[in-house]
């Protein structure tokens, strides 16, 4: 495997930054459509540590899905310009 271009590296970082924000909304939101509260804050002692774990897994899910995402997409696309400049 080649070693990434500057193009690519971008645009990596890129969409692994939406990837976070919009997958921290994704979580949040489906906490509160699930629970019907907000999600709540781990370091807070007074939260529950089974809805502090609750809360750290499923947000962790949703976030490492959508980088595995992003991750996939941007290595689809270096891949499919290598080919198309070595084919040129």
């Amino acid at each position: 495997m080649s070693k990434p271009t500057m193009q690519s590296r971008v645009l990596g970082a890129l969409l692994g930054a939406a990837a976070a924000f919009a997958g921290q909304r994704l979580a949040s939101g489906g906490w509160r459509t699930l629970v019907g509260e907000e999600p709540p804050d781990p370091a807070d002692p007074t939260v529950p540590t089974s809805k502090a774990f609750a809360w750290a897994l499923g947000s962790t899910v949703v976030l490492t899905a959508l980088a595995l995402v992003a991750q996939r997409y941007t290595a689809g696309r270096a891949e499919k310009r290598r080919g198309e400049v070595e084919g040129a």
